[in-house]
């Protein structure tokens, strides 16, 4: 699921890659949440230094584009929306799409 946040008043999309209570690992390249493989990616997606991490109640693990760490958010009222479609692409035939066509 990706979700909209603003920092700073600077909107940002970002994908949610662990919910409240999951139980996040980084292994030989891969992200498991509880234990279930979620993305491969050669750039730990987990806060500097850490290869396991549980998120807190009320938090949510956000990874951007490459699968590289882009913080947690918290509270749950932090996050502004879901994201629906594709406004920006390396790959022109995707953009305009919605997300859940992919």
């Amino acid at each position: 699921m990706a979700v909209a946040i603003e920092p700073a008043g600077h909107p940002l999309v970002r994908r949610v890659t662990g919910f409240p209570g999951d139980v996040l690992e980084y292994r030989d390249g891969a992200l498991s949440r509880n234990k279930h493989e979620v993305m491969r990616t050669d750039r730990n997606p987990l806060p500097a230094g850490e290869s396991v991490l549980t998120v807190p109640a009320d938090s949510f693990l956000l990874t951007a584009d490459h699968g590289d760490y882009a913080g947690i958010v918290s509270p749950r009222r932090a996050i502004k929306g879901k994201a629906l479609y594709i406004l920006w692409s390396n790959d022109w035939g995707r953009i305009g799409k919605p997300l859940a066509a992919q």
